[in-house]
């Protein structure tokens, strides 16, 4: 029985109702019930976004970056529902307009990837790298961004640095003096 793949293709679909210029594939079901919902970036300076569903948990893909999955419940005090949900808030924060993924090349190779985007209020930065990569090949990087929704991001405080490179703001100012 494939519960998280059927409440993950449910919500996802009701979500893409509410954004309907998004260009969307859905693949699936499978005989074990994998589905996988794959928005495509909208020009060479994008990336694709891809979530994979299979029973046991919902797996994030942003063209070489992968992240942690969101597990399905295994207990009564989380559904099935309310991962979809996180999740399906995870693709909305990847399509924003201030989502990047910048990816790191060896002789035109990717071995890095870090997605930036906005969750919860705060910029958040997730890795990945690859173990094996020509160390010694030429090297390059590349910021590929997504503008299927418009930002959702909120203003954030300057966090104190040393260098001094982040803007003070008024409201800053005024709860320090």
């Amino acid at each position: 029985m494939a519960v998280l793949p059927d409440a993950f293709f449910q919500l996802a679909k009701e979500w893409l109702a509410t954004h309907p210029h998004l260009s969307h594939e859905w693949c699936g079901p499978e005989k074990d019930g994998k589905r996988i919902l794959r928005i495509p970036k909208l020009d060479n300076t994008g990336f694709d976004v891809e979530i994979q569903c299979e029973t046991y948990g919902l797996y994030p893909f942003c063209d070489g970056w992968h992240g942690a999955p969101w597990d399905a419940p295994h207990d009564s005090k989380t559904t099935c529902e309310e991962i979809c949900a996180d999740c399906l808030r995870f693709v909305g924060s990847t399509l924003d307009s201030n989502a990047t993924l910048t990816v790191w090349y060896a002789s035109g190779k990717p071995y890095k990837w870090v997605l930036s985007y906005p969750w919860g209020g705060q910029r958040t930065h997730d890795d990945v790298r690859s173990l094996f990569f020509n160390f010694f090949g030429r090297r390059e990087q590349r910021m590929f961004q997504n503008r299927h929704l418009q930002s959702r991001e909120t203003r954030l405080q300057p966090n104190n640095r040393s260098q001094g490179d982040a803007q003070t703001s008024p409201e800053l100012i005024d709860t320090l003096g």
